[in-house]
């Protein structure tokens, strides 16, 4: 099968990408630090980089919830047209990530060698050396900690408001930033591992006051009170709750690694540290796809105007199964009117009265329609099944519906097995569309097997909304059922 590149796929793809090299900031300022320590001071230097920054990416990545947490929120609220909330959500998260970084910094600060000598206690004799480096490296770097919180804090918002490539930028000058002070200082002043930390420090901080800049010009254009909202503050922490419990657990087996590396010798450790910064690394390409995903999801959701009607009678499946139960499973609201027998004008009334979005027009009620010269406008989506449209119909309700009209095909014993739609794949005219996701659709021969030939359209058994069987009348199911498949 052909694929084709949709509104859709552009959309992700343009938020990914960029989203890619924003996310691999953290990991990049240590991945340069790997490189420069490595080649330019030594083997037990490595080793205490890589103890330490097993520390330092495990705390940033357990507090990934505050850009995660703050783009579904921010993406919502803006879905929903509301700038003024999100602007306050990016306040509270940032206020979160001050404090939590000043805590973290602290409380590691005062754990140090502890956490250090649990992960890095090596067996070659050497564990005193790659030690000290480690705890000069952490030390430093912790300084940078709120900074590395404060921006994550921004990035989410930011990418609430569908935009990554701001967080790219800023993910470019500062690695670009951190490589050359750190090659300045340690190549030019012939300082060690501390002045590879500072480096980090400082491209942190100008990170974390680049997006403060930011936030801070399109919080004062919303008139939004910069202190803290505790209440905001505890909601944004049961929020994160799970995935900050998600990462930690992950994190811990990143970390027990570490340990066994630096239980073999220095040089296992450290060459432990250059295959997982550059796992770390690849590895996020699959996140920035997921960060497309939730912050357009986020807006989706946030845009919650869609309203359903249809003028087919609920005790019909059409109207039972593809719109009021639907619309009660997800929480869509579902206009009920009276209507003795369909009236072009009064649904046009009705749409334009109730601000209805979604409509399921049976193909009678779209035929009356064209010949009676309807326009409506204010509609997201309209589908239609029962019997084919054809091209004509279909282009009538681009010009005046202002929508493709989406065609399914299905059964009142297994309804909504197959449909076009728009917004994913151009519908063909007189063609039911492709299986949805859950029915296994194909043609099959006489034999019950899937063909290429000319055959009956069937669904496999399995889906629950499939009939078991007709009530009282097994000659009936079986004339309906052929080996799996109902025809």
């Amino acid at each position: 099968m052909r694929l084709r590149i949709v509104d859709l796929d552009r959309e992700i793809a343009k938020l990914a990408f960029p989203a890619l090299g924003a996310l691999i900031a953290e990991p990049v300022y240590v991945l340069a630090d790997t490189a420069v320590v490595g080649n330019l001071l030594g083997t037990t230097e490595l080793a205490g980089l890589a103890v330490a920054s097993q520390t330092l990416l495990t705390i940033h990545a357990i507090m990934v919830f505050l850009a995660y947490g703050t783009t579904a929120a921010v993406s919502r609220l803006l879905g929903a047209n509301q700038p003024t909330k999100a602007a306050h959500q990016a306040v509270q998260g940032l206020w979160l990530a001050l404090g939590a970084g000043v805590l973290l910094a602290l409380i590691t600060w005062r754990l140090a060698d502890p956490i250090l000598r649990l992960i890095g206690e090596t067996d070659d004799g050497n564990a005193d050396a790659v030690l000290a480096q480690a705890r000069t490296y952490l030390i430093v770097s912790l300084w940078g900690l709120p900074a590395s919180l404060l921006t994550l804090s921004g990035v989410g918002y930011l990418r609430g408001l569908q935009d990554t490539t701001r967080p790219l930028l800023v993910a470019i000058a500062t690695a670009i930033f951190n490589i050359v002070l750190e090659l300045i200082l340690i190549i030019g002043f012939d300082f060690e591992i501390g002045a590879s930390a500072f480096a980090t420090v400082v491209a942190q901080w100008i990170g974390a006051g680049v997006y403060l800049w930011w936030i801070g010009r399109d919080v004062r254009s919303h008139g939004i009170h910069l202190g803290p909202d505790l209440g905001e503050i505890r909601r944004l922490c049961r929020v994160g709750g799970a995935l900050f419990v998600r990462t930690v657990s992950l994190r811990l087996s990143f970390t027990v690694t570490v340990a066994a590396a630096s239980r073999i010798s220095t040089e296992a450790l450290a060459a432990h540290e250059i295959a997982f910064q550059f796992f770390i690394f690849t590895s996020l390409a699959l996140d920035s796809v997921a960060i497309a995903g939730q912050s357009m999801m986020g807006r989706f959701l946030g845009a919650d105007d869609d309203i359903l009607w249809t003028p087919a009678d609920w005790a019909w499946i059409g109207g039972l199964f593809d719109v009021l139960m639907p619309g009660l499973a997800l929480g869509v609201p579902v206009v009920a009117a009276r209507m003795p027998r369909f009236d072009v004008a009064a649904c046009s009334e009705l749409i334009d009265q109730t601000g209805i979005r979604n409509v399921f027009f049976p193909p009678t009620a779209l035929r009356m329609s064209k010949a009676e010269g309807a326009r409506i406008n204010g509609l997201r989506t309209v589908a239609s099944g029962g019997e084919p449209l054809g091209a004509e119909m279909l282009n009538w309700g681009r010009e005046s519906l202002g929508v493709t009209i989406n065609e399914f095909y299905g059964q009142t014993e297994c309804n909504m097995v197959a449909s076009s739609c728009q917004s994913l794949f151009p519908p063909r005219p007189g063609g039911i569309g492709r299986p949805v996701p859950g029915f296994d659709v194909q043609v099959i021969d006489d034999a019950g097997h899937p063909t290429a030939d000319e055959g009956d359209i069937a669904i496999r058994k399995g889906p629950a909304s499939m009939m078991l069987h007709y009530w009282n009348n097994p000659q009936a199911t079986a004339e309906k059922f052929r080996g799996d498949w109902l025809l």
